[in-house]
Parts: structure tokens; C-alpha cells; sequence
């Protein structure tokens, strides 16, 4: 008996069934479900993080379309429900807990992802914008921040090349007294400004 198995498939068995999928492996670290469209996968990482999560994707029909699964916590975040952050942290080192959480898992899979089951393709569309735009929204804000850290110790030392380099490919990001500093820099290599060390800057 091995309790993630047993409890992942006593759960997400019947959803994988009313959809029209069929358990295709069961181990003590995964339990996978498919059709010729899409698959189910549950898993948890035992002995290690003891993360648990769930998995939906579009099956690989070819080597030019391989596997994208989506895990949960995506499909909680695009429909903007409070549980995706549950869902994204979940970890389970005791039974009762790893219990509780696959069948709470179980429960928000079939209240918010039966279209990818169905294997609707406009979903998994849906999904992939969303999640390219998660992560170039990620890319932006790191962007920015190490931009700013580069741009506050350019600015500090009147290095006035690296703040216009630093800031002007994200401009349009800018906060109303960043695009000041960028402004004022651009002047002083344009020459419109004296450098003067007593000069009050913004």
C-alpha cells in the first residue's frame, strides 16, 4: 500500500473517468492519466521537498509538438481564484496532510479545469498566453530591479552615460521621478546642461 498512490488515484480516478482518461501509470511518486488528447498527472516528490502538485497538458502527437503541462496553481491563477497559492505551496511530510491536500487538489480540478480536461483547444490556448505573459512580466520586473540597483550607484557618481544605457530601453516603465533622472541625463550628453559639481539635480 502506498498512500500517495492509493489516495491520488481514489480521487482524481473518477474525474480522470468522467473525462474520458484512463490511469496509464501509478507510482509512489506519480500517477498519470490520458487519452489520445490530454493527460492528468499527479505528483509528489517523497523523501524530498514532499511538494505535491498537479499536472494538465495536450499529449505529444509529434516531435515537433512535444508535452506542455500546466500545473494547477496556473489554471487557479488565470481564473483568479484565492486557492492558487495553496495549490503552488503545498507540501505534505505527514500522511493526514498528504490526504487532505490531494483531495483538495482533486476538488479544484474539477471545479476549474474540466475544459483542458475535455480537451478543449481554445483553453489550452488561453492558458499559454497567460503564462507567457506571467513570465514576461517576471523578466520585466527583474529586469527593473537589477536596472535600478545599476542606475541609483550610476546616478550616486554622476555617471550619466550609464543612467541613459541603464534606463532608456525601459522608459516606458519608468517612475515619474526614474524618467526625471533619464531626462536629465540625456541633456548632459546632449551638452544643453553644465557639469558642474555644485549643480542641483532632480
Amino acid at each position: 500500500m502506498n498512500v500517495f498512490a492509493d489516495t491520488a488515484h481514489r480521487c482524481f480516478g473518477p474525474l480522470a473517468s468522467r473525462h474520458g482518461l484512463r490511469c496509464v501509470s501509478r507510482t509512489p511518486a506519480s500517477v498519470r492519466y490520458e487519452n489520445e488528447r490530454v493527460f492528468l498527472q499527479v505528483r509528489f516528490a517523497a523523501g524530498g521537498s514532499f511538494e505535491v502538485g498537479v499536472e494538465i497538458g495536450e499529449v505529444q502527437v509529434s516531435a515537433a509538438k512535444p508535452e506542455r503541462p500546466f500545473n494547477l496553481s496556473e489554471v487557479l491563477r488565470l481564473h483568479a481564484a484565492p486557492d492558487a497559492t495553496y495549490v503552488e505551496r503545498l507540501q505534505a511530510s505527514r500522511p493526514d496532510v498528504l490526504i487532505d491536500g490531494i483531495q483538495r487538489l482533486a476538488a479544484l480540478a474539477e471545479g476549474h479545469a474540466t475544459g483542458l480536461l475535455n480537451g478543449k483547444a481554445s483553453e489550452f490556448l488561453l492558458l499559454g498566453q497567460f503564462r507567457d505573459k506571467e513570465c514576461a512580466d517576471h523578466a520585466l520586473s527583474r529586469d527593473l530591479r537589477y536596472a535600478r540597483e545599476e542606475a541609483e550607484e550610476a546616478w550616486a557618481s554622476r555617471d550619466y552615460p550609464a543612467v541613459v544605457k541603464v534606463y532608456k530601453p525601459l522608459r516606458k516603465e519608468l517612475t515619474a521621478a526614474e524618467r526625471k533622472r533619464l531626462e536629465f541625463a540625456e541633456r548632459q550628453l546632449r551638452g544643453s546642461l553644465p557639469q558642474s559639481p555644485g549643480q542641483p539635480v532632480p
